[in-house]
């Protein structure tokens, strides 16, 4: 990456980037900065964005995703404290 991820030039070559790798990225950073835009950092939501693309293949689906506690509770924003975590493959 050329820029912070803090600048708009850093933010938007990220964006680009996760674009590129999956064209749904920019609708899901929408969607997350519309519901949750006044609880989370624009640069944290890219992070989160990259991380679920690393974490869960294209050819799985969201029902290998678990999270820890089962039942997580929720901050002062409503957002759940949660960790998420993919099954091992078979599991």
């Amino acid at each position: 990456m050329q820029d912070s991820k803090k600048t708009p030039e850093g933010f938007r070559e990220r964006l680009d980037l996760l674009s590129s790798i999956d064209g749904v990225a920019a609708a899901i950073y929408k969607r997350a900065m519309h519901d949750h835009g006044r609880a989370v950092e624009k640069d944290d939501v890219l992070d989160a964005i990259a991380a679920a693309f690393t974490a869960l293949p294209r050819h799985e689906n969201l029902n290998s995703l678990r999270t820890l506690p089962n039942e997580p509770e929720r901050d002062v924003h409503g957002l759940p404290m949660e960790m998420v975590y993919r099954l091992p493959r078979g599991g």
